[in-house]
């Protein structure tokens, strides 16, 4: 009734079991789950926010140092100092856009230059990682060969050095030939996935130049545009050359009273690749011998 009140009270027994030497059960997977400790939220976040500190990659996977150089803190004046203090059989990787670059940039001995693409690259804690690098482009007159005074280029190729993922564009003076890359009686040379552009006035104008019988180069993977309004205009320069690659590249040459797809002269010997394209069907030969062939798309075979 209301206003009364009532009590009872339970028992609960738990029974202390005694396994006395025996082996203890083993507890279940849901037994187990029920024992972890709880973990709160909060837990949860800060345990996630506990990141390894960033390592800093100095080295390729084959142990070759690598230097980083940006145009936000290189300047266009510094990079031919800059690649030649990172020395023999380094990796420069370049990062932005380089604008008034007036001098020759000698490439060293082994010396790879990289603007976009896939490197493979050692952390400090040992692990080799894969790494795709920034874009670069450079842009300006260049500067003449040692001791000629023509043509104006920005790359002065090695032995043994490669050009990667660059964007060049090269005006030079006028009266001036002009070139993007030069590759001058230095062996085992490649050119690979760069796009170069070159302007001349009142000149000759090639997009790389290959001569003094260089060995084992590898051209693959670019886009050549050149133009001049003068009498000749090439994308290829090859005066002297044995075992030239040139290979899936497309070319684009213009404005000049002979424009050819490429140049041959002296003594070519094992000119080989095929894949190319090109807005002509001729190329330029001036003497020498010739052995194999460089194949376009449209048909059109070289020399």
């Amino acid at each position: 009734p209301r206003g009364t009140q009532g009590f009872a009270s339970f028992r609960l027994r738990i029974p202390r079991q005694d396994f006395g030497d025996s082996p203890k059960p083993k507890l279940t997977a849901m037994e187990r789950r029920m024992t972890d400790p709880i973990i709160r939220d909060i837990d949860i976040v800060s345990q996630a926010g506990q990141f390894t500190e960033a390592e800093e990659i100095t080295s390729t996977a084959d142990g070759n140092a690598i230097t980083l150089v940006s145009s936000a803190t290189t300047s266009s004046t510094d990079l031919a100092n800059t690649i030649s203090t990172a020395g023999a059989n380094s990796t420069v990787v370049l990062n932005g856009s380089f604008t008034n670059v007036n001098d020759r940039l000698d490439v060293q001995d082994g010396q790879t230059i990289m603007g976009t693409g896939n490197l493979d690259v050692k952390t400090p804690s040992g692990r080799t990682v894969t790494i795709t690098t920034p874009g670069a482009s450079l842009s300006g007159d260049g500067a003449p060969p040692a001791g000629f005074g023509t043509p104006h280029h920005i790359f002065n190729m090695a032995a043994n050095s490669r050009l990667v993922g660059v964007t060049v564009t090269v005006s030079g003076p006028a009266t001036e030939a002009v070139t993007a890359v030069r590759i001058d009686d230095v062996d085992n040379v490649e050119i690979i996935n760069s796009t170069l552009n070159t302007t001349a006035t009142d000149n000759t104008v090639f997009g790389i130049q290959v001569l003094g019988n260089a060995q084992n180069t590898v051209i693959r993977g670019n886009t050549i545009t050149t133009s001049s309004n003068s009498d000749f205009a090439y994308a290829l320069s090859a005066v002297g050359s044995d075992n030239l690659v040139f290979e899936n590249n497309t070319l684009n040459v213009s404005g000049a009273t002979n424009n050819h797809l490429i140049f041959f002269n002296s003594n070519n010997t094992n000119l080989s690749g095929s894949g190319n394209s090109g807005n002509l069907s001729t190329c330029s030969v001036g003497g020498g011998t010739n052995t194999g062939s460089i194949s376009f798309t449209n048909g059109t075979t070289c020399p």
